[in-house]
């Protein structure tokens, strides 16, 4: 399975695991315990996916995942979750397992007054130790003038004391950082400790805008600011989420 953003020139790990940028991986210690991809336009959105909608790609997605992801360690999929086009995939290392627990699934149809799954969300949730996790992926109302691009972000009433230094930022890129039809929002906050940055994005359309879609990326990494200078990469963690549509092939 190769990613048509790179012209196929580079795989999916390049994708999942890409090297000197937000995620790096030295050594198979390090390689992240719980790896969520959501992804939209899973399937082509005709009436036949519509009323019965193809798990073809679920299939070829989850095993391109689960080889790439085997070439880092070992991993067990916890969930894979389909609404039409949208689709979760939840992967855990195999350690983790005796530890989770609570776990379920559900699904909204927004489309068409939510008589259709073309745009929805479908969500995960567990329990790992004594944490819970909630994963949400969502495909919003398409459109120029929708400006669709939201971040939502919830905590625990008892963590509250302990979250400061929280700050928004975004950034427009649509029609050459005119609109916001296209852009990213973003979300920084300090917990205990441990420094957090949340980023949103709708990255540039079209199955040629290549170049475009990687000139948002940059874009959003090199424009959003906090206060006190700080940027994405200044977080101890950073969750990317959006419509990025970097487009696969299944070759």
């Amino acid at each position: 399975m190769h990613n048509i953003a790179f012209r196929n020139q580079s795989n999916m790990a390049d994708w999942i695991f890409p090297n000197g940028t937000l995620v790096h991986v030295d050594n198979i210690d390090e390689a992240p315990e719980i790896i969520a991809i959501g992804v939209e336009e899973l399937v082509d959105l005709n009436a036949s996916n519509l009323v019965k909608a193809s798990t073809t790609n679920q299939r070829l997605w989850t095993e391109g995942i689960r080889r790439v992801l085997h070439e880092h360690g070992s991993y067990i999929l916890l969930v894979v979750e389909q609404l039409v086009g949208v689709c979760l995939f939840i992967f855990a290392r195999p350690h983790l397992a005796p530890f989770i627990k609570d776990f379920a699934v559900s699904s909204v149809k927004t489309g068409m007054g939510g008589a259709t799954g073309n745009k929805g969300s479908v969500a995960f949730r567990m329990v790992v130790h004594s944490t819970s996790f909630c994963f949400v992926c969502s495909h919003f109302a398409a459109g120029q003038n929708e400006v669709g691009v939201c971040l939502f972000i919830f905590a625990r009433p008892h963590l509250a004391p302990f979250i400061k230094d929280f700050a928004v930022s975004s950034v427009k890129t649509g029609m050459g950082g005119a609109t916001g039809n296209k852009g990213s929002v973003a979300f920084r906050m300090v917990v205990h400790s441990t420094s957090f940055c949340f980023v949103c994005s709708h990255f540039a359309a079209g199955q040629n805008e290549v170049k475009d879609r990687n000139e948002d990326f940059s874009s959003a990494l090199r424009r959003i600011k906090f206060p006190q200078g700080r940027e994405i990469e200044s977080h101890d963690v950073v969750f990317w989420f959006g419509d990025f549509n970097y487009r696969f092939d299944n070759s």
